[in-house]
């Protein structure tokens, strides 16, 4: 497929590259600029081509230059890049891997790419790109040349070929070849029917991969990717295959294959590398080199998904097996969105009603015989005798009397026979009741009338009934439920469909379920240590097992929603120009800003990754060393932390045993998440995804100072003065107060920095008030007695907010959007509070005659306002003008551009990053906890 950084002339197949022409980006550095728009050429096999007026242009461009390269000498031209050509023709030539000339100027003549006897595009070497910079003019020279014989006609290159071609002679320079026939054949050659024959085979290979590339999409086990993947390379290796057509055709460049694209517009750039590897075995190192190498890829994904540890030591690895544990074990983002008002599929819904439908008439019949249940008689095929025994027997056990095991016996022996056996049904009560008073007293001893079905019976029926009715009801469609959103206070005025996007890793224990279902449902049931499992699966396994005792990963801004990796709170705006807007409020990872403040935490440590060091006593002269044991140091291999230090008189077995439990029993920090210091970027390209895809024209941006007032005018309105102080009950307690018109709005005890008790307890002061009033409180002397923090020094800092909002977001989307010619720029939003005028789409355009007299016509096509006259009309229409016109504060944006639109609806690379040092050098954010702020909550509820 076309990438936005090439020249596509012909499209594409479903492998995902242009297999006939095309010029990347690097050739057009190289001074070689694509055909001018409107230029068609011809993809027909090259026997067909001389026919034709290019043909036959183009066989005489390669005559003329592989027979003149291919001289054993040429007296010099006077032009200097062609002399230079020439002279350093064969090294030049070497240099590059090619070995025919003759095809060499073929391939250029027609467009073709350069290849090698293998099949792949050449990549010359630094000496070569120079060496190819130098014969650049030449090129230039050369088709200025014959672009000017042609419009001439009667100059003397023009005049000498017509000559040539006219008697049938051989072209210039090469002044000894026979003439060529071929120039002017109009019969098919026989290559003819070859190049029909592969195109053919390629269309029908096209076909099968568009089907494979399909099925997997909406794959959804791994043994069913897995299956997949092993097609496509089969796909891929007949296409390379295919026989050599014609003289131009002799080499096949199988076309890349493209990664499957999410829901969400991300692809896995590790798992496209995959799929298009030319190594078929090697080493795990040598795949891990590859992978390396290829677009997009980034250590950091290769090594979240364990691939690096999966491949490092494997002596022989496939290309399959890298593909089905990329496939496995690839990064599953996945997204909620909360307060996001939703549409029902109609044809969901459809197919919903027609299952309520089919079991509808079951439900209320049940209901009914509920209602009016039927009645049968039974005859119970007993006599007065025993059914009088039966009773004595049974009011003793009501009584609580024992009975004997005989008696209880023969009681079961009664009541087993008062179903009996029917006699007859009645469709009601009434009806029974009729033909068993009729009966003679001994016959209704023998006989009863009950209920065909107990009310109990019906209920569990129509219970068995809705429950089979519902799981397949869901299973055709779910009706969703709107979630609502939790933090829509937090917003600039006048913005419209609030809601917030939360990107999620998934858990591990819902994973593992999931997982080991499908092992199962592969393999049948048992223990795995006993099932047949590929590497790749007990790989994974272990992966879980590994993270078996991590939780998931939760913040308070979201209640029970587990690891959310970063929000985005998003509205709907118009902004002064017009332009229907996404306005971005907030981007942030609670994950990653704690993991940044309290650490990851880190993966359990076997012995191979602990180093024990012996620290020898210092003994005293004339002491005894039994005393004085030494001890031993326990460190992370991997990190040099320190963990522990053991007793000497342990042996070292025993120390180690020591330090792995110690290591392994106290770990700090949050569980670790990938894209530790790319969150921002993800999250900047799923908004540009989903602005995409929902018709917006815009994405903007908040900027720091919003984000500071926003948070440090709440805080003003609830607060008024924060009193401190330190030394009671002890040194190491600072008691802070909270205050609002001299009442108290909130009050705590800090000890180590973290609230011992209050509504902020087990929060940091950092999380309650924000760092700069947090550093206020810390860096008081407690010697000086009470603190006091009020008027403009309430403020929640933000210096970190202006870093990210003003620098590293701006900064990115710029760079991230000039290869769709997109840039960053800056306007206002349409802020308006008058309640009347709502929709910020609607603003006044003219005047218009209206019932009542004249009115402000506006933008929507309706009216507002009532004047008696036209003018009085006009003299008010810029007044309301100026409610719509930017009055709000300054914003950043971006365009969501045409070529933008069209290239992130085709994916974009998962872990990819532009990881520039300024961008990432913020060392966090610097704000207060917005919202779940005890202080603030304290007043507002």
């Amino acid at each position: 497929m076309a990438t936005e950084d090439s020249f596509d002339i012909f499209g594409s197949d479903p492998f995902g590259r242009d297999y006939l022409y095309g010029l990347s980006t690097g050739q057009e550095r190289l001074g070689l600029q694509p055909p001018p728009q409107g230029l068609q050429l011809d993809p027909r096999p090259y026997d067909q081509m001389q026919a034709t007026p290019r043909g036959f242009t183009s066989g005489l461009f390669s005559d003329v230059l592989g027979r003149t390269l291919n001289m054993p000498s040429m007296p010099r031209t006077g032009i200097p890049s062609l002399d230079l050509l020439y002279a350093n023709r064969n090294p030049l030539f070497n240099l590059m891997g090619v070995g025919d000339v003759q095809k060499t100027a073929e391939r250029i003549s027609y467009g073709q790419p350069l290849t090698t006897g293998s099949g792949m595009t050449l990549k010359p070497r630094e000496e070569a790109i120079f060496a190819g910079m130098a014969v650049a003019p030449f090129v230039g020279e050369a088709v200025n040349l014959g672009a000017r014989a042609g419009r001439a006609g009667a100059r003397m290159v023009g005049e000498r070929i017509a000559e040539n071609v006219t008697m049938g002679r051989p072209n210039l320079p090469s002044m000894l070849a026979e003439p060529r026939s071929s120039l002017f054949a109009v019969e098919p050659s026989p290559s003819m029917a070859a190049a029909d024959e592969s195109s053919a085979m390629r269309q029908q290979l096209t076909g099968k991969m568009q089907a494979l590339l399909a099925q997997k999409k909406v794959a959804t086990s791994v043994v069913e990717v897995s299956a997949i993947n092993q097609q496509i390379g089969e796909l891929q290796a007949q296409f390379k295959s295919l026989p050599a057509v014609g003289r131009v055709a002799r080499e096949v460049v199988a076309p890349q294959i493209t990664a499957p694209v999410s829901d969400l517009g991300f692809y896995s750039a590790a798992e496209q590398a995959a799929m298009n590897l030319e190594r078929s075995k090697g080493t795990g190192q040598s795949f891990l080199n590859d992978l390396m190498n290829a677009p997009d890829v980034k250590k950091d994904e290769l090594s979240w998904i364990g691939l690096d540890d999966f491949l490092k030591d494997k002596p022989n690895v496939t290309k399959q097996e890298v593909q089905d544990f990329i496939a496995s074990n690839k990064i599953d983002l996945q997204e909620v969105r909360l307060g996001e008002p939703f549409t029902e599929d109609p044809v969901g819904v459809s197919k919903r009603l027609a299952i309520f439908d089919k079991y509808e008439p079951d439900i209320q019949a049940l209901y009914k015989e509920m209602d009016n249940p039927r009645y049968r008689l039974v005859n119970r095929g007993m006599s007065a005798e025993e059914y009088n025994r039966g009773v004595v027997l049974q009011n003793r056990g009501f009584r609580g009397e024992p009975l004997t095991a005989q008696e209880q016996s023969e009681l079961d022996g009664i009541l087993s026979r008062l179903d009996g056996n029917t006699v007859k049904e009645f469709a009601n009560a009434e009806e029974a009741r009729k033909v068993y008073l009729a009966m003679s007293p001994e016959e209704k001893l023998q006989h009863s009338i009950r209920p065909v079905k107990s009310s109990t019976e019906l209920q569990q029926e129509i219970n068995t009934l809705q429950r089979t009715r519902d799981i397949e009801a869901d299973k055709a469609y779910v009706i969703p439920e709107p979630a609502p959103s939790k933090h829509q206070r937090w917003q600039l005025a006048g913005g419209e469909n609030y809601r917030e996007i939360l990107l999620k890793m998934p858990e591990n224990m819902s994973e593992y379920n999931k997982y080991t279902e499908s092992l199962r449902a592969k393999y049948g049931q048992g223990g795995f240590a006993n099932l047949p499992l590929t590497d790749i699966e007990r790989a994974r396994l272990e992966k879980f097992y590994a993270n078996e005792d991590v939780s998931p990963y939760k913040h308070s801004h979201w209640g029970d929603e587990p690891n959310v990796l970063a929000h985005i709170r998003v509205n709907d705006r118009v902004d002064a120009d017009g332009k229907k807007m996404l306005l971005v409020e907030e981007i942030q990872s609670d994950w990653h800003q704690a993991g940044r403040e309290s650490g990851y935490q880190r993966k359990d440590l076997t012995p191979d990754q602990i180093e024990l060091k012996y620290i020898p006593p210092n003994i005293p002269e004339g002491q005894n060393p039994a005393n004085y044991p030494g001890y031993y140091e326990a460190f992370d291999k991997n990190t040099g932390e320190f963990i522990g230090r053991h007793s000497g008189s342990l042996n070292q077995e025993q120390a180690m045993r020591d330090a792995v439990s110690s290591a392994n029993q106290f770990k700090t920090g949050v569980p670790d998440a990938p894209f530790k210091d790319t969150w921002y970027q993800l999250s900047l390209k799923r908004i540009l995804k989903y602005a995409a895809d929902n018709g917006y024209e815009r994405v903007g941006l908040t900027t720091g100072k919003q984000q500071i007032d926003r948070f440090s005018n709440e805080l003003r309105q609830n607060v008024d003065q924060i009193d401190f102080s330190s030394g009671y009950p002890n040194q190491n307690t600072t008691t802070i107060t909270a205050t609002k018109n001299g009442q108290p709005t909130f009050e705590g005890n800090v000890v180590d920095g973290k609230f011992i008790d209050g509504a902020a307890k087990g929060k940091t002061i950092d999380e309650v008030l924000g760092k700069s009033i947090a550093q206020k409180i810390q860096s008081h002397d407690p010697s000086q007695g009470m603190g006091t923090i009020k008027g403009d020094d309430l403020t929640i800092g933000g210096e970190g907010m202006k870093k990210y909002y003003d620098e590293i977001y701006p900064k990115f989307l710029e760079k991230y959007g000039k290869k769709w010619d997109a840039s960053v720029g800056e306007t206002k939003l349409n802020v308006t509070r008058d309640p009347s005028l709502k929709d910020m789409t609607s603003r006044p355009v003219g005047v218009v005659r209206s019932d009542y007299g004249w009115s402000l016509k506006l933008k929507d096509g309706s009216s507002y306002g009532a004047f008696s006259t036209e003018e009085s009309a006009l003299k008010k229409l810029p007044e309301f003008q100026k409610r719509f016109e930017g009055n709000g504060d300054p914003i950043r944006y971006i365009d969501i551009t045409p070529k933008m639109k069209e290239c992130v609806k085709k994916g974009q690379p998962l872990a990819a990053a532009e990881q520039t040092p300024e961008m990432l050098a913020s060392g966090g954010l610097d704000y207060a906890d917005p919202f779940r702020n005890p202080l603030l909550e304290s007043s507002i509820g």
